[in-house]
């Protein structure tokens, strides 16, 4: 790593030719965008680099990074550090967020409906994950368990001093019996809202069905056109 320091306001550590902002967040609730130095940052990056990327933040590091594709991120992330994944800011609350330690509710059921559903792009693929959630009562379990661990399980939560855990770090013997509760909640959920449950696993299984069509039409204008 590099250490670079510009104009005596900002410091820098340069990985894979890319310039991260050195920023500590020592408490999980502040405001990114409000903090002025952050702020000037993202507003140079964008003179630098474009309006297209996005922020992510290495909480083990302390880095600010500003990525213009997940090809980028992937690659900075292998030469950075062994962290578990880059956090995110938060649309709703404007707090970092990470896949194992969500900020607020909102961005809780969100994420979930989105990993679960489509996943993080609305895009339906051919893995096999995806393929068994085309089952009727898997896609239910499936969903039932990811709005709980949405709402609860992954929310965010400080242990061992580590601000950006949740409930599922604790150790085996409490992981064991929150599994055992997120079980039981999954199974009375379901049981709750079987027939909303179904109507909206319908839904899922339409839009499937057209993102298929449109993915094979796709294919067939690209045939064609050789």
């Amino acid at each position: 790593m590099e250490n670079i320091l510009l104009d005596d306001e900002f410091e820098y550590k340069t990985i894979n030719n890319i310039k991260g902002l050195v920023f500590k967040i020592n408490y999980p609730t502040i405001k990114i965008k409000n903090q002025p130095k952050i702020r000037k940052w993202i507003e140079f990056q964008k003179m630098e680099r474009g309006n297209n990327g996005y922020v992510s933040y290495c909480k083990k590091c302390h880095l600010f990074f500003y990525f213009l594709n997940e090809k980028e991120e992937k690659e900075t992330k292998n030469k950075c550090c062994d962290d578990y994944d880059f956090g995110k800011i938060c649309n709703y609350c404007g707090e970092i967020y990470f896949d194992n330690s969500l900020c607020c509710l909102i961005n809780g059921i969100i994420r979930a409906l989105k990993i679960t559903l489509f996943d993080e792009k609305y895009v339906f693929s051919d893995d096999i994950f995806d393929k068994i959630k085309l089952i009727p009562f898997i896609f239910i379990f499936i969903f039932s368990v990811s709005i709980i661990f949405g709402i609860f399980g992954n929310r965010r939560k400080t242990i061992n001093n580590n601000i950006f855990s949740s409930f599922s770090d604790r150790d085996n013997c409490q992981i064991g019996t929150f599994f055992i509760i997120v079980l039981l909640l999954v199974l009375l959920h379901s049981l709750i809202f079987i027939v909303p449950l179904l109507i909206l696993y319908l839904f899922f299984f339409i839009f499937i069905l057209i993102q298929k069509c449109k993915k094979k039409n796709k294919n067939i204008e690209s045939d064609f056109k050789y």
